[in-house]
C-alpha cells in the first residue's frame, strides 16, 4: 500500500485513543461507512449510526480501550489483522475488565485505512 495509507495497527490504536479521549467524531473515521461489527451468537452492528450509538455508549460510561494488533497482512486493496482489544470500565468497586479476540478487516477510505468488519471471536477473560 502506498504511503498515505495507515497500517491496521496505526487505524486500531487511533481507534482506542480516539474512545478513550472521548472524541466520538474521530472514534467513527476510523470506521467504514459499511463497517460491521459481529460478535458471537450471531448479533451485529451495523453502519456509522448503530456505530456512532455503540461509541457513544462506550464513551459515557469512561472505558478505556487498548487494542494489541498481533499480525497484519496488508495487499493494495486493504487488510486483515488479528487483534486483542481490553475494555476497561470504571465501577464503583473495581473496574469490569473485558477481553476479546477478534480478525478486523480493514478496507482503504478517506485519509487511509478503515475497518470494515470487526469479528470478535471470544473474550479472552
Amino acid at each position: 500500500m502506498g504511503n498515505d495509507h495507515r497500517t491496521p495497527a496505526e487505524v486500531s490504536h487511533r481507534f482506542a485513543e480516539a474512545i478513550n479521549a472521548g472524541d466520538l467524531e474521530s472514534a467513527i473515521a476510523c470506521w467504514s461507512p459499511a463497517a460491521v461489527i459481529a460478535v458471537p451468537g450471531g448479533s451485529e452492528v451495523r453502519g456509522h449510526a448503530a456505530l456512532t450509538e455503540r461509541f457513544r455508549t462506550l464513551i459515557a460510561a469512561g472505558a478505556q480501550l487498548q487494542i494489541v494488533v498481533l499480525e497484519e497482512i496488508c495487499s493494495e486493496l486493504g487488510a486483515t489483522a488479528a487483534t486483542r482489544m481490553t475494555i476497561t470500565v470504571p465501577t464503583n468497586d473495581k473496574p469490569t475488565v473485558t477481553t476479546v479476540a477478534a480478525d478486523v478487516t480493514y478496507v482503504p477510505g478517506t485519509g487511509g485505512l478503515q475497518i470494515l468488519i470487526d469479528h470478535i471471536r471470544t473474550p479472552t477473560v
